[in-house]
């Protein structure tokens, strides 16, 4: 039996239980098996209350449980989810309705892995993007969304690399349709650059003048808001979080990846509390803007005007949003994320490894490696290496001075400048454990100066 057996119910507009038929290529709903919609509804309903018409019902159900999986995997294979063939087999009794079918024909023909293929502008990377990039309905109903995707990929790239480069100049404003290319290009960048799609995380990206931060700031849409993210970059001028929320119905330029509905952004310019080696734009999809949560006055930036606030959508985002920041505490606190998650909070692993070696570090050398607070939100991974250095660096230093002496001239006494104590604990000459648990996941590129803990690094060679 194939599929088109079930669904001819959907299109026949049956309703309730599928009984057995006689005909393998063919079923029926419990109602036209008694004689029409409503009335057959009702005996079905009523035929449970007597053991007779119950142990008749179950035997159906087993034969149309049978009669469905067969045809699932004759129609789609192993794009059907195993869990869904398991719950079928561990259920083989329960009533399935034509409901349950239609739920499950949508699912599988609107998650087809095979549905969009990209290419990256400049390298020909190609990319798969998972079903869950796209809502349903855009697998199913937007014609020809991979030549629109790839479309807007390749927009998004020539608007990045112009606005880096200085070859596009900040007029005129950013559109709705601008935003939209602008993540794509980078969210679907990262993703090849993970090797995996991601659908929560954070990623940074090159902008050494701000000019792609400054774009995205003359979105009429653009607004500054509240976040939990990255703290210390905020004191600097730009490093205020934004948002733009895409407002839903206006075709592929309504689409963010994986269903997100607004964008994060503020950039990260280095300052007193947070050396970075060049200004990077702090980049992140979210579901749910924030506008109605703005920033305290004394560290808003003045020159950014924030567009009007919409009660409907904003209270509603406002409340997602603050739904969405308590499911997520326990990952926060715990530093335990999802496995598709690229956030830029420390692993918790790195975090438990760096703290072991404070712990065993000799004491002149605990200050150091706890220089700028690597713990802090804006610091992570990148400080946590460069006091690593450091340390290194004294300890080294320290070493090549065995031997040597100050003499004080006007007593003639003598005093080692070697410092034994210097090399009580943990040797630095050599890597360890906690370099080594951070090179093994994240390698030993460039992208560790910038790092603060999961989240995507994309510098300006990598963006084509």
């Amino acid at each position: 039996m194939r599929i088109d057996a079930f669904k001819s119910l959907i299109q026949q507009g049956a309703t309730g239980r599928i009984s057995a038929s006689g005909n393998d290529d063919q079923v029926q709903s419990a109602s036209q098996r008694l004689g029409g919609k409503a009335v057959g509804v009702v005996k079905d309903f009523f035929a449970r209350f007597s053991s007779a018409g119950r142990m008749a019902q179950q035997q159906e159900n087993q034969a149309v449980n049978q009669q469905l999986r067969q045809a699932l995997v004759a129609s789609y294979g192993d794009r059907v989810p195993a869990k869904l063939l398991d719950k079928l087999q561990n259920n083989p009794t329960k009533p399935i309705t034509v409901s349950d079918v239609r739920k499950v024909i949508d699912q599988i023909e609107t998650s087809r892995p095979t549905a969009v293929t990209v290419s990256l502008p400049g390298s020909g990377t190609r990319v798969e993007l998972s079903p869950s990039t796209f809502p349903r309905a855009a697998l199913s109903k937007i014609p020809d969304l991979q030549g629109l995707v790839q479309q807007k990929i390749d927009r998004g790239h020539d608007l990045v690399t112009g606005l880096l480069d200085g070859t596009r100049g900040l007029d005129p404003a950013a559109t709705q349709q601008d935003v939209t290319d602008i993540a794509w290009f980078l969210h679907i960048t990262a993703e090849a650059k993970n090797g995996d799609p991601f659908s929560s995380g954070a990623l940074t990206v090159s902008d050494g003048n701000q000019t792609l931060r400054k774009f995205l700031d003359s979105c009429p849409e653009s607004y500054q808001r509240a976040s939990s993210h990255i703290g210390g970059f905020k004191e600097s001028a730009g490093g205020q979080h934004r948002g733009i929320d895409i407002p839903k119905g206006q075709g592929v330029d309504s689409l963010l990846p994986h269903g997100r509905t607004t964008m994060l952004y503020g950039s990260m310019i280095a300052n007193d509390s947070t050396p970075i080696p060049d200004t990077m734009l702090f980049f992140k999809l979210e579901s749910h803007g924030c506008r109605l949560s703005a920033p305290k006055e004394s560290v808003r930036d003045a020159d950014h005007q924030d567009r009007p606030v919409r009660l409907g959508h904003d209270i509603s985002d406002f409340i997602g949003h603050a739904l969405s920041f308590i499911s997520g505490i326990k990952a926060r606190s715990s530093g335990e994320h999802a496995a598709d998650s690229r956030k830029e909070r420390l692993p918790a692993d790195i975090k438990k490894a760096f703290k072991e070696l404070v712990d065993a570090a000799p004491p002149g050398l605990r200050d150091v490696l706890m220089k700028n607070d690597p713990m802090a939100k804006a610091a992570g991974i990148r400080v946590m290496m460069a006091n690593v250095d450091e340390a290194r660096r004294l300890q080294d230093d320290n070493r090549d001075q065995m031997g040597m002496f100050n003499v004080d001239l006007n007593t003639g006494t003598s005093s080692s400048v070697y410092d034994p104590a210097m090399h009580t604990g943990t040797n630095f000459l050599v890597p360890t454990a906690f370099e080594t648990m951070v090179t093994d996941r994240y390698g030993n590129g460039p992208d560790l100066k910038y790092r603060i803990g999961n989240e995507i690094i994309l510098l300006r060679n990598e963006l084509g």
